[in-house]
């Protein structure tokens, strides 16, 4: 039952990437942002009905996959064609500012979790749907965060020709227009299966060590649930706090140069974690992993936009967070 969960939210995300061109092409980016935050709501509010069919419930992940891939793809698109107050090519550090924002969020649930946790019935488990509560009342203000911040154009339909300054990177192919020759142009592209490859990996680590340190603790280091459950948030703490203190030194010096550094340090602090049976060290090492593992989604999304501003940034994303969704479903089926 679990696995189809993670494949229905897999499919959501798929239908993102292979519908991110016509999306583009007939709503405005403030329109598609508050459908993405609409659908995670009406999925969250589903889940927490009192009675609610198992088909039913699966079929929320699939709206919830599909809201994220939008939002998700769409508001890298929009940061990082961001030039407040005049500054150009500063739109690194807004995509920093949002990612630590979803490391901040990463950062609080470990918490909520152990929280309901330590309440839940061991027998029925009759509080743990107050999770879904909880997750109504976040998607309620993220969609009236969007709704608030596009309030002038949210509910605008863009004809044929009419895009709008926020979505200028979308240009027409030569010769060979429509989603067809987008797709076609994209695949064509050597560099975005390097790009690619990397997501590929890097998202699947950190989905990898922040989903599973609770396990290994209590599998090989007889770890108390109670006392551990807060471990992930120090991965995510790290991430968090790095994305608003490296992205200007790692944009500075250059993202190959210092995301290179950051994984041979990553690497060391991986073997200090492996090999030191100590819990203090464990959590300590977890914490400074996530830090330096932190600027690097910023960083390539920051490289991948400059690469696919020629065709379609979301199409880019959509197609790089869909190989993330493809680990992500992989290791937990």
């Amino acid at each position: 039952y679990i696995s189809i969960l993670y494949l229905t939210t897999f499919f959501g995300w798929l239908l993102c990437a292979l519908a991110s061109p016509s999306l583009s092409t007939h709503l405005s980016l403030p329109s598609l942002l508050t459908l993405g935050a609409a659908l995670q709501l009406t999925s969250q509010t589903l889940r927490s009905l009192p009675i609610i069919s198992f088909p039913l419930f699966a079929f929320t992940f699939f709206l919830t996959g599909l809201g994220q891939a939008i939002q998700d793809s769409f508001s890298n698109t929009f940061v990082a064609t961001l030039n407040l107050g005049g500054a150009t090519g500063k739109s690194h550090r807004w995509l920093g500012l949002i990612h630590a924002m979803y490391g901040l969020g990463l950062l609080i649930a470990p918490f909520a979790a152990t929280g309901i946790a330590n309440h839940a019935s061991p027998s029925g488990g009759d509080k743990w749907e107050r999770v879904w509560i909880w997750l109504t009342g976040t998607s309620i203000l993220n969609t009236i965060g969007v709704v608030f911040a596009f309030r002038d154009s949210a509910w605008r339909i863009t004809a044929d020709g009419e895009r709008g300054d926020e979505m200028q990177d979308d240009v027409e192919i030569e010769g060979e227009g429509g989603s067809k020759g987008k797709w076609k142009q994209l695949l064509g592209m050597k560099n975005l299966y390097i790009l690619a490859l990397f997501f590929f990996f890097h998202l699947g680590a950190c989905s990898t060590q922040g989903g599973w340190v609770v396990e290994f603790l209590l599998r090989t280091r007889h770890a108390d649930l109670h006392k551990i459950g807060y471990v992930p948030s120090g991965f995510y703490g790290g991430l968090f706090l790095s994305r608003l203190i490296l992205v200007e030194p790692t944009h500075r010096y250059g993202e190959r140069r210092m995301l290179l550094l950051y994984s041979v340090l990553a690497l060391g602090t991986q073997l200090v974690f492996w090999l030191v049976k100590d819990l203090a060290t464990t959590v300590v090492m977890f914490s400074l992993m996530g830090f330096l593992m932190g600027p690097f989604f910023a960083a390539v999304s920051f490289v991948s936009f400059r690469f696919c501003f020629a065709v379609l940034p979301p199409l880019c994303f959509s197609f790089f967070f869909f190989l993330f969704l493809s680990v992500d479903v992989e290791e937990n089926t």
